[in-house]
């Protein structure tokens, strides 16, 4: 099916073909009918499914040409909020005016445009601020979109949410679309959409396409195995999760002082050098990212070959969605995590829900080589890259050698005692 027979209209298509879009994917041909007749939808399909232009093409095409906000997307981050207006832009071509709203940057200009907004892509926070002050009016709204529920609801913004739909026509068109919809936001469903339609594509990436693999490592190698990684790998742009703004930093540096074109993406960052980086991300002018799941929410990259996870996710959803950052559009892609000793309770889910499809791999003396240390706070955080050597394991230096033979069932199946007390003691 293309998107002649989804009823698309010709100057929508026309910029899709630009753009180099010719197929629908699953979610876009089983979500843009229904969006157009006018349902109300709860979509769930995995990150990278092409989940905005599913409700993006049938907006734009139906939206009555009235004065005043006639949709509002609602999303977590700055980053995807801009990421959301400007794939819209690219198929509306100016035709309609679209508005981000979020925090971190001037509020006056939002109220300024606020007259002639049609579109308005916004955080909670912002809309809700905008709401409060009688400067945003919804009123005339025709279609609201709710993107990335589950995670506005792990933000905690389910109840600023609330107030924003209640401020909407009762006869609007709601979407909720989201990689996951869990049971904490169907009361938002239950109580604000109309008889939904429910479509449910594969959630997870083709195990062919998508390689899983874990290094199990004292603390003080953590960094020296990550640089190491990143000198050694063949990739084409890489991004880097750590669970903290400042361990985001500290990483960043380290990698900068070994000689790596990289930059750290946070909630501390200006918006003006977040999306800066993230263009030059983008279009290859950085090949690393060092960044937390906050901030990597808007980052809708297809270019994306390896993901690694520097310090485990908690909840297991969170791996998910990482790894849903790599493998897209048909391309081979890795997710490599380094666990430390310490981090074997929070690992457990994940080996035990990917069992079959992840594989312990050996630490070389080729991947424990000394590094330079960015600064003095480094190396008292993550250990001296001088006792690297400690690492005696002589297979496989790469994702593409075999797995290390050890009993992994033990380490994260067991008891955290067990865990730990065999962490680092188990290579043959």
């Amino acid at each position: 099916m293309d998107f002649k027979e989804l009823k698309v209209r010709d100057d929508i298509i026309a910029s899709l073909l630009r753009q180099g879009i010719s197929q629908p994917t699953q979610v876009q041909e089983l979500a843009i009918p229904l969006v157009m007749q006018g349902k109300d939808v709860v979509a769930q399909s995995k990150t990278g499914s092409g989940k905005t232009l599913a409700y993006a093409i049938p907006l734009v095409q139906n939206l009555k040409n009235e004065k005043g906000v006639k949709a509002l997307i609602i999303a977590p981050t700055r980053e995807l909020c801009s990421q959301i207006a400007k794939e819209i832009g690219k198929i509306s071509e100016r035709s309609l005016f679209i508005q981000t709203a979020y925090g971190g940057v001037g509020i006056e200009p939002q109220i300024r445009n606020m007259p002639r907004t049609d579109i308005l892509v916004g955080a909670p926070g912002r809309l809700l601020d905008l709401i409060n002050r009688h400067v945003l009016r919804l009123d005339k709204l025709q279609i609201l979109v709710l993107d990335e529920g589950d995670h506005m609801f792990d933000m905690g913004f389910i109840k600023d949410i609330d107030k924003i739909i209640r401020a909407t026509p009762k006869d609007r068109q709601t979407l909720l679309f989201s990689a996951t919809v869990p049971n904490e936001i169907k009361h938002l469903i239950d109580r604000y959409m109309n008889e939904p339609q429910y479509i449910k594509t594969a959630q997870h990436v083709e195990a062919h396409l998508l390689k899983q693999y874990f290094y199990y490592v004292p603390q003080a190698m953590k960094m020296a195995v990550m640089v190491n990684l990143l000198k050694n790998e063949k990739s084409e742009l890489s991004l880097v999760f750590c669970s903290t703004k400042r361990g985001a930093n500290m990483l960043a540096k380290v990698i900068r002082a070994n000689g790596i074109n990289v930059e750290a993406l946070h909630g501390n960052i200006s918006q003006a050098k977040r999306e800066s980086t993230t263009s030059r991300f983008k279009h290859g002018d950085i090949k690393v990212v060092v960044a937390t799941d906050l901030a990597a929410r808007g980052l809708d990259i297809n270019k994306i070959s390896h993901v690694y996870n520097f310090n485990v996710p908690n909840p297991l959803v969170v791996y998910t969605h990482r790894i849903g950052r790599t493998a897209r559009i048909g391309k081979e892609g890795a997710a490599i995590s380094i666990v430390s000793e310490n981090e074997a309770e929070l690992f457990r889910p994940v080996y035990n829900t990917f069992r079959d499809k992840i594989t312990e791999l050996q630490v070389t003396p080729e991947l424990s080589a000394p590094i330079i240390a960015a600064a003095a706070e480094e190396r008292r955080r993550f250990g001296s890259s001088g006792h690297n050597r400690q690492s005696r394991h002589a297979r496989g230096n790469s994702h593409r050698h075999s797995s290390t033979g050890t009993n992994s069932t033990n380490r994260f199946s067991g008891s955290r005692q067990h865990s730990l007390r065999n962490a680092g003691h188990r290579r043959s």
